[in-house]
């Protein structure tokens, strides 16, 4: 039976007057009561895994600024083999340690992200585990004219050991961070994958159906392992063209509803032009009053990979809290500049206090 059945009020011909002398009143009786204590325990149980999750708040550095008085948080960013280098069964987890000491030591929020999948060809940070085998895809090059390649999260040969290993660093984690930014599902923490599907040998729809099962399984792995700690899906539609963006919408807001509190929504193209049309700035500020959410600068106030941040590091913070942002990330160079430091300290105080 399925649970909409379960729940569903009987039609209006099967309502009878109970008999409060029949010795058979009580069965039927009983039978709601138990369904009606189901639901409240459901219900309660979903409501207590809620509130007691983290809810982080505030400016965070990426990769550094454990004593930098200006921002509330770092971000720590590493990659799967960096944590799993050697087998399927053995981990290290020191980086992570090291962090939350870190973070501990120095009253700061603390942000993490394990990219799985990316790889920079001739290896790099945020390769899979040399270990692990499975089918690589050349990718077009970046801007910045770096080569890369992918391994698929769908893959038969990765997908049990991603999900192995996503279990393995909840249970490590949870509780001891205060976020963590899933990895596996797209080519390095977002959730992008290749602008054609034809690259990766599938048909657009072959594609969407696949990174939506591939995407929902490692949701619902972080759902079950965390009780503390938010999960935060870093959005960016998948493939090129209208049927990404919907692919994208789907998984997310259904996540959201699912997992209400749990279930976390960051951009990381946060610039002074970012305005609410743009799709995954528009699931931020839908869910920021259900969901933790947060957003990431596309650059710094300088500019880099080809990038620029439309405006001065004062209109890019108004723009994100604007969209309803609850934490913003932003990048070391312009947290640890002393010319940003009122600047900082203002919007940290203006998004501590949402």
């Amino acid at each position: 039976m399925a649970p909409d059945e379960l729940f569903a009020p009987p039609l209006v011909e099967d309502v009878r007057v109970p008999d409060l002398h029949s010795p058979h009143t009580m069965k039927p009786n009983l039978l709601c009561l138990s369904i009606l204590a189901l639901a409240a325990a459901v219900a309660a149980g979903s409501s207590s895994a809620s509130d007691q999750t983290k809810h982080p708040a505030g400016l965070i550095e990426l990769d550094r600024g454990w004593t930098n008085p200006h921002v509330q948080g770092v971000r720590v960013r590493l990659g799967w083999s960096d944590l799993q280098p050697k087998s399927a069964t053995e981990y290290d987890w020191s980086p992570i340690d090291s962090a939350i000491a870190s973070a501990q030591q120095n009253h700061k929020l603390l942000g993490l992200s394990v990219a799985m999948l990316g790889r920079k060809e001739g290896g790099g940070k945020n390769a899979i585990p040399a270990w692990l085998k499975a089918k690589e895809y050349s990718l077009p090059a970046t801007r910045s004219g770096n080569k890369r390649s992918l391994i698929l999260p769908w893959d038969p040969e990765v997908q049990p050991a991603l999900l192995a290993f996503v279990k393995a660093l909840c249970a490590h984690v949870d509780g001891k961070v205060d976020y963590l930014a899933m990895g596996g599902l797209g080519v390095v923490i977002e959730s992008y994958i290749c602008r054609d599907p034809a690259t990766i040998g599938l048909t657009m729809d072959e594609a969407v159906a696949k990174w939506t099962a591939s995407c929902n399984a490692i949701i619902d792995a972080h759902a079950q392992n965390l009780h503390s700690t938010p999960f935060i899906f870093t959005a960016g539609k998948p493939f090129g063209g209208r049927e990404g963006m919907q692919a994208l919408d789907r998984v997310v807001s259904a996540a959201a509803k699912k997992y209400p509190g749990r279930f976390g929504i960051m951009n990381c193209t946060l610039s002074a032009r970012s305005r609410a049309e743009f799709p995954p700035n528009k699931l931020v500020k839908e869910f920021h009053d259900t969901n933790p959410v947060g957003l990431q600068f596309l650059t710094g106030t300088k500019g880099f990979g080809n990038h620029d941040l439309g405006g001065t590091l004062a209109q890019a913070l108004d723009a994100g809290t604007a969209l309803g942002a609850h934490y913003i990330e932003i990048y070391a160079r312009d947290a640890d500049d002393p010319a940003n430091a009122a600047t900082l300290t203002t919007y940290g105080e203006k998004l501590r206090a949402k």
